[in-house]
């Protein structure tokens, strides 16, 4: 007969707006004294999160929760040491408490539940799938991301053998800098910027809009002179055509050299790319 084990668990939150309550279940952590089991899953792909929430910092937030998850290997190893501890957590609340603890951060922790388990590994996965993955199931498959916008993108490059130019680069303002993942060189830096308005409404899609025309304007005034290809994806809703027309006018309007394509003009602007560097104008 399989043993049976007590567990506590509790699920991370992502309060996005302190003031209205609004939140999106991102972990799940799950403890049991008499196995001396404890932990922690996590969203390690936030794309969802971006949809519903266009204007946070996914960079910033995939390290905020990389310091959770190292915190709480920390502790797991203390848990699982046979060795007697005092100040060793024998509950799930104390244990939270000592990794993330009660303020007004972005990151909070549920009220801890309970139940029984013969399978702690299972139980953490079944769990974690109920409480952070059932915000995907309202998503349309047709969905697309800047994840996928890349691969398609970095397909179409590599078939014209051409990556091999393309690098990274951060272009520095005065007062800001940005991060592009895929640019090349001929006199001055040809950034390529990959934008999904594949979204839900219309406020999301002009927040998105906004917010990357806000970054750019960031460093208007860099020294390093520098072109923006935009690569934008329309939304699946054809009811959000227009607005997605608006959000193409925010980055039109900006101040910057470039250039905006819509996802099916892809090969338009590899095509172009192609023949420059072809040409011999790309920087080693």
């Amino acid at each position: 007969m399989n043993s049976r084990f007590s567990y506590e668990y509790s699920t991370l939150r992502y309060v996005h707006d302190i003031g209205t309550g609004e939140f999106i279940n991102v972990g799940v952590a799950v403890f049991s004294a008499d196995s001396s089991f404890l932990d922690f899953k996590y969203r390690k792909v936030l794309g969802r999160i971006h949809d519903i929430f266009p204007d946070i910092n996914v960079k910033n937030f995939k390290a905020l929760l990389r310091g959770v998850e190292k915190r709480f290997r920390e502790v797991a190893l203390v848990q699982a040491t046979p060795m007697p501890f005092s100040d060793k957590p024998t509950n799930l609340a104390a244990i939270l408490l000592s990794i993330l603890p009660k303020d007004d951060s972005a990151l909070r922790w549920s009220d801890v539940a309970m139940g029984l388990s013969n399978d702690l590994a299972k139980t953490i996965s079944d769990l974690f799938d109920r409480y952070t993955k059932r915000y995907d199931k309202s998503r349309n498959v047709a969905f697309r991301t800047e994840e996928d916008m890349w691969k398609g993108f970095k397909r179409k490059l590599e078939d014209r053998s051409i990556t091999q130019h393309f690098v990274p680069v951060t272009i520095a303002g005065k007062n800001d800098d940005l991060d592009f993942e895929v640019a090349y060189k001929n006199g001055i830096w040809h950034c390529i910027e990959t934008i999904s308005f594949d979204l839900t409404g219309e406020a999301a899609i002009r927040e998105k809009a906004h917010k990357r025309a806000g970054e750019l304007v960031g460093i208007a005034d860099a020294a390093t002179a520098f072109k923006v290809y935009f690569v934008l994806g329309k939304p699946s809703n054809p009811e959000l055509q227009e607005a997605f027309e608006k959000a193409k006018g925010i980055l039109n309007n900006l101040v910057v050299s470039k250039e905006i394509f819509d996802e099916a003009q892809e090969d338009v602007l590899v095509s172009k790319l192609n023949e420059q560097i072809s040409a011999g104008h790309a920087d080693a």
